[in-house]
């Protein structure tokens, strides 16, 4: 089983038991790339640390806790971490969120866990690429974090306990899409496809236009603009020329 494939993405996640658990469960289905997005700062503080148990004796993001992370002590001081959900994504072409939806009504594709393959194999993602993104135990994934992503995946819950615990989410998605007989079952990527950072790096020139003639409301035309590209699913060579027109007449 290779471990290049999905990216695992906690966003602002505020239990260090909770990234243990997620880093274990990478281990068990051979992930590797774990990113997480601005982490609540008293676990920074408490936890970045020396940490013999995991080995090496080297600064680590977090300690094995209560053993939730044993085995994964190399995924835990390989985090990346970044500031913003839109850097994590910057190198990725499908951007898949999850969430309860308890309260919810969001404007993205939503489906449920079991038909993320078949929704990764119509997209025509390369499997290496795909972002796998989870919310914060306090309120999950925000309106403009979802902004970010192409679609939502939803796991079928009990209406008396809607949401499920961090590390437990991010076992059953693993589980379901990098698990099971240890097969990849996505299919292989075809066209070629822009990352999201260079999906934004246009958006964001759309907005200086606008911004340049006058258009107020500028943050909500770029949340509208990089959902209309994630909804056309654009190739990487229309993309370059819309980025082309715009820079040649700035």
């Amino acid at each position: 089983m290779k471990n290049s494939f999905f990216k695992i993405i906690l966003v602002k996640p505020r239990n260090p038991i909770n990234i243990g658990a997620a880093a274990r469960v990478m281990v068990n289905f051979g992930l590797s790339d774990l990113r997480i997005v601005s982490p609540y700062e008293p676990i920074l503080k408490e936890t970045v640390e020396t940490a013999d148990i995991i080995g090496g004796g080297e600064a680590s993001l977090l300690i094995e806790r209560d053993k939730t992370a044993v085995g994964a002590g190399d995924i835990i001081r390989n985090a990346k971490i970044f500031e913003t959900l839109k850097e994590a994504l910057s190198d990725c072409v499908l951007a898949l969120a999850t969430s309860s939806l308890k309260k919810r009504k969001p404007d993205r594709d939503t489906f449920s866990l079991k038909d993320a393959p078949n929704y990764i194999a119509e997209k025509e993602a390369e499997y290496k690429n795909v972002a796998l993104i989870f919310g914060c135990e306090k309120t999950g994934l925000t309106v403009d974090d979802l902004s970010y992503c192409n679609a939502i995946i939803n796991i079928p819950t009990g209406e008396r306990q809607p949401s499920i615990n961090l590390g437990q989410a991010v076992a059953i998605v693993c589980y379901e899409l990098a698990g099971r007989d240890g097969v990849i079952r996505i299919s292989r990527f075809k066209n070629k496809k822009p990352s999201l950072g260079e999906i934004n790096s246009v958006v964001s020139l759309i907005r200086e236009r606008l911004e340049k003639n006058g258009v107020s409301h500028g943050k909500w035309v770029e949340g509208k603009a990089r959902k209309g590209f994630l909804d056309a699913n654009i190739n990487k060579a229309v993309l370059n020329t819309i980025k082309k027109i715009l820079s040649d007449n700035k």
